[in-house]
């Protein structure tokens, strides 16, 4: 039998390290590109956390945002942290907890940026953190939810209550300015997801309405003084909102993420329908990106994966995150210019 020396075993230990944990890097004709894969969950840096249970709102499976030097913030609820990639990819450092004074992340569910600040919200501790890049506590305050944010160009904080079907507005110290129900011009109420702002400070809900069994998706706008302005659906409209919401005339079933680029395009991140769809802020459909299981013909470039998180860089690169499957955690960039934008609606 082969004996092997201390120095190989060591060698052969750390070569078995370096391949289990550094992420797949790959790029497919300009189209997209893998920033990071990894094949298996844990606790260790730049690996993700095992969901143990459903939880109960729209942000059980991650956020991510990217700060003006290019770094990725990611949350990583199940490990009660924000980690922290540079834009190759590569691990560079976790939030997790900000002194004694301060305590540590429970579930940190939705992570946003705004100037050099970040902002994390905590639902678990029902809490919100402002913190430098590098993760130096700066203030944090008691919210009701902390479940998804926004913050505007005043640092005003948009705070969702999910089972409540509300939204509350704070200053930047955290004093509650108003609260206001996630309802359309004709009264009907909507479970409130994601977020975003638009250069008009204008606010974009994801909004999810139940009736007999079934579920629709819309996305609700208002304005900075928290009225309804107008709204749009899904080429599913239901015929009891028709007169309230905008038919966009694409379809999306299960929308989980919302972002803007820099011209106030709208994205959303369809998980149902495993696509990203781009629409204009009065809610035109521009086109989308699609998985390619769906029933896109042979000759049509896709994504690589299921896009769940998005979010935008100051180039107008879309970034996805998809961490859903108990295993693996994908973050791949799909640029502007990519052949994978199909016209045509789902």
């Amino acid at each position: 039998m082969r004996r092997f020396s201390k120095k190989r075993i060591t060698f052969l230990f750390f070569l078995f390290i370096l391949l289990v944990f550094t992420p797949t890097i790959a790029i497919c004709n300009n189209d997209y590109t893998i920033i990071f894969k990894h094949s298996s969950r844990g606790a260790a840096n730049g690996l993700f956390g095992v969901p143990k249970i459903h939880y109960e709102g729209p942000s059980f499976i991650g956020d991510l945002a990217i700060a003006g030097d290019g770094n990725i913030y990611i949350t990583d609820p199940h490990n009660n942290r924000i980690q922290i990639f540079n834009p190759d990819g590569i691990y560079v450092s976790k939030i997790k907890s900000f002194g004694h004074n301060h305590s540590e992340l429970q579930y940190p569910s939705h992570v946003a940026i705004k100037g050099m600040n970040i902002y994390i919200a905590d639902s678990k501790r029902k809490k919100i953190y402002k913190v430098s890049y590098e993760g130096n506590f700066i203030n944090s305050f008691q919210c009701v939810s902390g479940q998804c944010i926004a913050i505007d160009k005043k640092g005003n904080i948009y705070d969702v209550d999910y089972k409540d079907k509300s939204i509350y507005k704070y200053n930047s110290d955290g004093k509650l300015l108003k609260k206001f129900f996630v309802k359309d011009s004709s009264g009907l109420s909507y479970y409130p997801g994601a977020c975003a702002i638009d250069s008009k400070e204008n606010l974009y809900v994801i909004g999810q309405y139940r009736k007999k069994g079934s579920i629709y998706d819309a996305i609700l706008v208002f304005n900075p003084s928290c009225n309804f302005i107008f709204g749009f659906t899904g080429a599913n409209l239901d015929s009891s909102i028709q007169s309230s919401l905008k038919n966009s005339k694409a379809f999306f079933y299960h929308v989980y993420d919302i972002a803007f680029d820099s011209k106030d395009n709208l994205y959303l991140s369809d998980e149902s329908s495993a696509t990203i769809l781009k629409f204009s802020s009065t809610g035109e459909y521009f086109g989308r990106l699609a998985k390619s299981e769906y029933n896109l013909p042979n000759d049509v470039p896709t994504i690589p994966y299921f896009p769940v998180a998005i979010t935008l860089d100051k180039n107008d690169n879309i970034y996805c995150f998809n961490a859903t499957d108990y295993r693996s955690a994908v973050l791949f960039k799909v640029p502007q210019n990519s052949k994978c934008w199909i016209p045509t609606p789902p």
